[in-house]
């Protein structure tokens, strides 16, 4: 990792030439050496790392995805594929491997030498990665590679002035993802005192606000829609957070219309402040990015990461400043490593080098809003026509109306597959005589028959899995 205070002032060419020193330091003195897929494809291709002229030349591989990180081969173990190998040691004496752990056996090698122990490699935990649309694919975690989540949770806190004085509880959902344990870890580098509540499934919605009531914390993590869930339970329930000032939303994207509710419930709470912050949490990379208060765009870790931005249909690398998909290659790391992967997620500003507005740095940002791929699908309209339909914005739509408390929405075919929506909802005061003119709206933008099913309020929870899963499923295809 390099200096953090450096990195924050470099212009984009320094910054691209250091990058391309690390990328190709990397790239040959450790994936190709002890990369089971990298090393394969790299030979595979005649793709020479020491050799690169530029990032761009980095093109001439093809891209990893989810599915490829999935396939189980006879030849490999599904977690060992796409980790660095430890380094051997000459010697078996010199060696402490654990071989009665589950990683002690995963690594143990027949020949005298053996996984070297030391603790950058020692094997800390497993990750994974993957949501309601895929199955979840395990990704190995070691001990460097939380050294790395620490560094990164303590520049985001630092970005956001947070300091050891403040007192925080993490509601964010426990589970083995990058969001939970980038809070946890954050924490502990800073040296705050902070309450790992585990969120809504571990600890529950009720203790957590007593929790808030008697430690009286000014910070809150919180995936956007269990923030929103606290708000909405401390205002009908009257509980006192009021020393409140400050959410740091994770795990999910969050939209500016649910900021703009968080801080409107925030006022109405009494909370002593409205700040919404943004962050988000992508496992693959091990790390959170961040947004400075006040918002613009996603700060990342160019020393830890290089990103691509693609056009999803063609593959085609995009200029800067142009919306496309996030392609992701580790410059530093140990365990799960990636080259030129595919995160499925869509930025709509693309990558800036532009001094950042709030802070001042010239650190690299993801700008606008990022998206979900999976979140564009394939319909057909009342006239049987083939359409995109894009959810999230009508996820923003539906954030924007206040008088919604709650909701979910689900895509449906008939028998001749023609679709439509129904969106499950609960009201303010159960009050749903808005739902008629949003639906009409709603179908006139979509093309696309829109109801509304009035739930209750539990019912919907349930519906979400806001305390369940570490996700919310806020849109079901059938």
């Amino acid at each position: 990792m390099k200096k953090w205070d450096k990195i924050k002032v470099m212009d984009k060419k320094a910054l691209t030439d250091w990058q391309l020193a690390e990328m190709k330091n990397f790239l040959s003195s450790e994936v190709m050496e002890r990369h089971p897929y990298y090393s394969r494809l790299f030979k595979e291709t005649n793709f020479q790392p020491a050799k690169m002229n530029s990032l761009d030349d980095l093109q001439v591989l093809p891209f990893t995805r989810l599915k490829d990180l999935a396939t189980k081969e006879p030849q490999d173990n599904r977690l060992k594929r796409f980790m660095l190998t430890p380094p051997a040691k000459a010697t078996a004496e010199k060696a402490t491997p654990r071989k009665k752990s589950f990683f002690g056996k995963l690594f143990q090698k027949k020949a005298a030498a053996v996984a070297d122990d030391s603790k950058d490699y020692r094997l800390s935990q497993v990750f994974y990665a993957g949501d309601f649309t895929s199955p979840p694919v395990p990704l190995v975690i070691t001990a460097y590679d939380v050294e790395i989540m620490k560094e990164a949770g303590r520049r985001l806190f630092t970005l956001w002035k947070l300091d050891r004085d403040d007192t925080m509880v993490n509601a964010l959902s426990y589970g083995p993802n990058v969001a939970f344990w980038q809070g946890f870890y954050a924490g502990l580098e800073l040296g705050s005192t902070v309450l790992q509540s585990g969120g809504g499934r571990v600890l529950g919605t009720e203790k957590i606000l007593t929790a808030i009531e008697n430690m009286e914390p000014e910070i809150l993590l919180a995936s956007p829609l269990y923030a929103l869930h606290l708000l909405q339970a401390a205002i009908k329930f009257k509980a006192d957070i009021k020393t409140l000032t400050t959410i740091i939303t994770g795990v999910e994207t969050t939209s500016r219309e649910i900021m703009e509710r968080l801080q409107t419930l925030m006022s109405l709470a009494g909370c002593a402040g409205t700040q919404v912050i943004r962050s988000f949490s992508l496992t693959e990379a091990k790390t959170g990015w961040g947004e400075c208060p006040g918002g613009d765009g996603y700060h990342f870790h160019p020393d830890l990461h290089f990103l691509e931005i693609i056009d999803p249909a063609t593959g085609k690398n995009k200029p800067d400043g142009e919306s496309g998909e996030i392609v992701l290659t580790h410059l530093d790391a140990c365990g799960t490593c990636l080259v030129r992967y595919r995160t499925g997620l869509l930025t709509t500003g693309g990558i800036t080098y532009e001094p950042c507005s709030v802070c001042g740095s010239t650190l690299p940002r993801l700008a606008g809003e990022i998206e979900n791929s999976k979140n564009t699908i394939k319909v057909k309209d009342r006239q049987g026509q083939e359409k995109m339909l894009n959810l999230e914005k009508l996820t923003r739509r539906l954030d924007k109306e206040q008088t919604i408390l709650l909701w979910q929405g689900e895509v449906k075919k008939d028998a001749a597959g023609n679709s439509s929506l129904v969106i499950f909802s609960s009201w303010f005061n159960k009050d749903d005589t808005g739902a008629a003119p949003l639906a009409d709206e709603l179908t006139k933008t979509t093309a696309l028959p829109v109801s509304f099913a009035q739930e209750s309020y539990s019912t919907i929870m349930n519906r979400l899995k806001l305390e369940t899963a570490y996700v919310s499923r806020r849109w079901a295809v059938k």
